[in-house]
């Protein structure tokens, strides 16, 4: 991985839940429920975000991992690599905080005269 700040972690998610076509309900609930979270994660400021979405997250693909590498759970083998990228780049920015997709506050002008309600 070239730049970790740079990877979509919402679009590797779409990718593999729209190819990755889980054999075990386990996965599929796990992969589900990784999704919701990192909804819930992209929808809060940057301040308001911590690193126990991301565990949460990292914790699901590591159970879709390990039930595919037990042979547990069949996926498309397409997909696999994905689900592995996506599993090393949580691990990574768990591990060194960074804050993937950022989403920072919007910036209010302080003093704007464009609806004139404040009197003069």
């Amino acid at each position: 991985m070239r730049k970790i700040q740079s990877f979509n972690v919402t679009a590797q998610l779409a990718l593999i839940q729209s190819k990755a076509q889980l054999s075990n309900s386990v996965s599929r609930q796990a992969l589900t429920d990784a999704i919701s979270t990192w909804s819930e994660h992209q929808a809060k400021y940057d301040y308001e975000r911590n690193q126990t979405d991301l565990v949460a997250i990292n914790r699901n693909i590591s159970l879709i991992v390990t039930q595919v590498t037990n042979r547990i759970c069949r996926i498309n083998p397409l997909v696999w690599t994905e689900l592995l990228k996506l599993n090393a780049a949580l691990n990574v920015g768990i591990i060194n905080n960074i804050n993937f997709e950022p989403r920072p506050v919007p910036v209010v002008a302080a003093n704007t005269d464009a609806n004139d309600s404040e009197v003069a």
